[in-house]
């Protein structure tokens, strides 16, 4: 089997009325410029990016590469200077980006699911990560037998250090998807005896955890 895809995080902050898959609008065109320098580069692998659902001002983008080398690489050309001023001629802020090892590509998620449950999964650093993939894999399985809707998962763990209020010090995060239908399928499991007591599960074991739905496009 070969390894898993490096997948490059971001959530961004955009200015106000921006909207990046409105054919024609400046944020599309952005986007557009956006992918046709990535496409060009060794190890590129494919995108998905989209509005958060809960906040279309924050604009959640996966760029995944065969290895975090390859974006390294790239990181330190003069086409990855152009993409970053392209794309903050449209944010509103900074942002941070982060690398997971998905298994599965997140990009083959978010390719054939119309909505994507986003998590991250905050721990002390401490954290024994095979026994929390043991319980993340569980509560998958459940989903998929379980959740109408539902349209498969992925996960991984994020490369570098995270902060959290709820940790002294640097945490270890997580990161999950989960496909579905609409966001309202995943609502109406939520609401379920089955859901919540597999949830109880991933809320024992992290310090935090966050989420949010994106509507993907990928490219």
């Amino acid at each position: 089997m070969p390894p898993p895809l490096c997948t490059e995080l971001a959530v961004l902050p955009l200015e106000e009325g921006v909207d990046v898959v409105r054919t024609g609008s400046e944020g599309h065109m952005v986007m557009q410029a956006v992918m046709a320098i990535l496409s060009k580069q060794a190890g590129f692998q494919g995108a998905s990016y989209g509005h958060q659902i809960e906040n279309h001002a924050n604009l959640n983008i996966a760029f995944d590469w065969n290895s975090i080398d390859d974006h390294k690489a790239f990181a330190g050309t003069e086409e990855h200077k152009s993409l970053v001023e392209k794309l903050k001629s449209i944010m509103a802020g900074p942002t941070i980006p982060h690398h997971v090892n998905f298994s599965p590509p997140f990009t083959a998620l978010a390719g054939n699911a119309p909505v994507v449950d986003l998590l991250t999964v905050y721990f002390r650093k401490n954290v024994n990560e095979d026994e929390f993939n043991e319980t993340w894999n569980t509560f998958c399985d459940i989903a998929k037998d379980k959740a109408e809707g539902s349209l498969g998962c992925t996960s991984g763990w994020i490369v570098e250090d995270l902060e959290h209020e709820s940790i002294d010090g640097k945490a270890k995060g997580f990161a999950a998807a989960i496909g579905w239908e609409s966001v309202e399928a995943h609502v109406k499991y939520r609401n379920t005896i089955v859901f919540k007591e597999s949830i109880d599960a991933i809320r024992s074991a992290a310090s935090g955890i966050s989420m949010h739905h994106v509507k993907f496009t990928t490219a």
